[in-house]
């Protein structure tokens, strides 16, 4: 699986040195540890929800995710998110995590080569949630992205609608 990683990640003619490769892989292996205890968990579309929010427009998809993400819901929400990169060029997320429970590992691949793809159209990822561990892995995130990811929690949603739209 390592390898196939690689050579996708090659198709999409990223030029990555061996330290951003071995970094990428790191956090790939440490999000697939933390969400192995889900993956023998049945998948069941009527326990996983994303709902687009009121506030999405342009360059801002805003969304609400809770249950445990599905490949066809995360399929969903690229091409929403290929949508508005098409449209504005550029993209910034706020999502809004409530009981969320992770993604199945078909859908966290997925989402991991889309922001390979796209790495230099995010402009910000606002995370919403009630998690110190969403808290923790956003700054973990931090050190191997070079996305600009902030995690906020529930209380402060309104300085995280703040900041998404900051500076457009």
């Amino acid at each position: 699986m390592l390898f196939a990683v690689v050579l996708q990640m090659k198709s999409y003619e990223i030029a990555y040195n061996y330290s951003d490769y071995l970094l990428f892989f790191l956090e790939f292996f440490l999000v697939t540890l933390y969400y192995s205890k889900f993956a023998n968990m049945k998948l069941n579309r009527k326990n996983d929800m994303h709902k687009i929010m009121d506030g999405t427009e342009g360059a801002i998809v805003a969304v609400k995710l809770s249950g445990k993400l599905s490949d066809e819901s995360n399929d969903e929400l690229m091409d929403i998110f290929e949508k508005a990169i098409v449209k504005t060029g550029n993209l910034r997320v706020l999502m809004y995590l409530e009981n969320f429970k992770g993604w199945n590992p078909g859908a966290m691949l997925d989402e991991f080569k889309f922001a390979i793809k796209h790495r230099d159209k995010f402009e910000r990822i606002a995370i919403i949630g009630d998690s110190e561990w969403l808290n923790w892995f956003t700054k973990a995130d931090y050190i191997f992205s070079p996305i600009n990811e902030k995690y906020f929690n529930t209380n402060d949603a309104k300085k995280a609608w703040k900041w998404i739209k900051e500076g457009l």
